[in-house]
């Protein structure tokens, strides 16, 4: 895949052509979605892929997840600042405190959008939230 996302030339049809292709979406239920986001598992302080919540902020619906989102090039900032850290408990600590796994994926050599790319699995938010509201229903 990284070769072809740089481009190959091929022959088809006696004529030499240049190929390219690259990632577009992949998809994965939790945690293995994060994994591949390359956010902290969903349990973790700030394991959301899409935005910074903290767990204790879960259930505010004032919270702002446009002012707090996951956007590549801030992720990509922060990985840099993570492998220039002088020693592995400072990278581990500016880790946690962006809720950002320590250990490359498989799919982070590619050029792809971390947050973009890695969409949250539409079955798992619903059943999630209809899970939360039977709870609250039958609790209340």
């Amino acid at each position: 895949m990284k070769e072809l996302q740089n481009g190959i030339p091929m022959m088809i049809k006696d004529e030499q052509v240049w190929i390219s292709a690259g990632f577009g979406m992949g998809m994965a239920d939790l945690p293995q979605g994060n994994d591949i986001a390359g956010i902290k598992r969903h349990n973790a302080e700030y394991g959301c892929r899409t935005c910074k919540v903290s767990q204790s902020q879960l259930s505010d619906a004032d919270f702002d997840i446009f002012q707090n989102g996951r956007y590549h090039h801030l992720t990509s900032r922060i990985y840099d600042e993570i492998k220039t850290a002088r020693n592995s408990t400072t990278k581990k600590n500016i880790a946690q405190e962006y809720g950002l796994c320590l250990n490359p994926n498989i799919l982070d050599d590619l050029a792809r959008d971390h947050h973009l790319q890695t969409p949250q699995d539409p079955f798992h938010c619903l059943a999630g939230l209809a899970h939360y509201l039977i709870i609250y229903l039958t609790m209340s």
